[in-house]
């Protein structure tokens, strides 16, 4: 015969359990995501290591004049993008480490920075503190932030425009400096 004691501890074992598994499916859902993330930025759309899809040229090489990466958890960097007579932005793309926020000024220095208030940030994730600081610094210059990646191409103003862009963890500190914080 099962006591009241032994139904109380099996009821607790099944709420640790329970708790235990969802755990690990939140755990398994980001390695995932990550892998996934990976895996589009390596081949993008069926286009071989190193190229993405061209409004009608099939795959094209990615500019050789970028200093952005495919890969977006290298350490972040900046590139000024222009994809119209226009319109020219600044983009973001990679983690947030401790040597961001001087990179972004040393950027900013730059005459590539002096075209544009607009700053594209695509980043999974980073140091908080190195995140606080970007965010001054994006503040202080008076840019207006968005959620945004983009990659140049070879070829006059050719461009990949990413479908899911991404602003997590130090990222979000970053986002929020700007003057107008915009998500599109």
């Amino acid at each position: 015969m099962r006591t009241p004691q032994y139904y109380e501890f099996a009821s607790i074992y099944e709420i640790l359990i329970s708790k235990r598994q969802q755990t690990l499916a939140k755990q398994l859902t980001v390695i995932v995501i990550n892998v996934a993330l990976i895996a589009t930025a390596l081949a993008e759309e069926g286009c071989p290591p190193n190229k993405l899809p061209s409004e009608g040229d099939g795959c094209m090489n990615i500019s050789t004049y970028t200093k952005l990466s495919l890969d977006a958890s290298k350490p972040m960097k900046f590139d000024a993008i222009q994809i119209s007579m226009t319109t020219i932005f600044i983009q973001a793309t990679g983690t947030i480490t401790n040597a961001t926020p001087d990179d972004f000024e040393a950027f900013m220095a730059s005459d590539d920075a002096k075209m544009t208030k607009m700053l594209f940030l695509h980043s999974p994730e980073g140091n908080l503190l190195a995140g606080l600081r970007l965010g001054e610094k994006i503040r202080k210059h008076g840019l207006s932030t968005y959620i945004g990646r983009t990659i140049p191409l070879n070829g006059v103003m050719a461009a990949f425009h990413y479908k899911d862009a991404m602003c997590i963890s130090a990222c979000a500190y970053a986002f929020l400096g700007g003057v107008i914080a915009n998500h599109i």
